[in-house]
């Protein structure tokens, strides 16, 4: 596990990033196939391997990549859906590919956060909104502030407030932007 973690996480030299990631794969890949899934389960590893390797395809940013990743996802989300990386899957599936610069595929995979909102904290609602307003999705972006302004943290509340009235005015709710 460790020697994938560390492979996932070498930046330098840039040209040797893929490369890494590559390896980080495929040690991960083998774990799952040489350890069966109940050891794996009873490691506590198993959300930690599929989200990242969920991650790790997604940085490849192909197509046959991103079907891999989604099926990892998938896979955390029914073998471990009481984890925490379970329960930031979503969420950190549409930042990679906001990140990666495939922003259409990203907002399709947030609208999945507005389904079940009470298994997302504020502060992802308050980012996912930042991404969505930035991506000119203005009534997404609304929704988002407004359930990241339940927060009781003033640093998450008090900006989302401002972006919330940004995002209703940018989509010509102005009325509603004053209010």
């Amino acid at each position: 596990f460790w020697k994938g973690f560390c492979y996932s996480k070498l930046k330098e030299p840039k040209d040797k990033v893929p490369e890494y990631q590559q390896k980080a794969i495929a040690t991960y890949e083998e774990m799952l196939k040489q350890f069966p899934k109940a050891q794996i389960k009873e490691s506590g590893l198993g959300p930690a391997i599929l989200s990242s390797l969920g991650t790790l395809y997604f940085l490849q940013g192909t197509p046959e990549s991103a079907a891999k990743a989604d099926k990892y996802y998938r896979q955390l989300e029914t073998d471990y859906s009481d984890s925490t990386e379970a329960k930031n899957g979503v969420f950190t599936r549409a930042r990679v590919l906001f990140d990666i610069g495939r922003p259409t595929e990203a907002i399709k995979i947030l609208a999945e956060m507005f389904k079940s909102p009470k298994s997302f904290s504020p502060s992802q609602f308050k980012e996912a909104g930042r991404y969505l307003l930035d991506a000119e999705q203005f009534d997404s972006a609304s929704q988002a502030f407004v359930l990241a302004r339940a927060s009781e943290d003033r640093a998450i509340w008090e900006p989302c407030s401002l972006w919330l009235g940004e995002a209703l005015s940018k989509g010509g709710k102005y009325k509603d932007a004053i209010a």
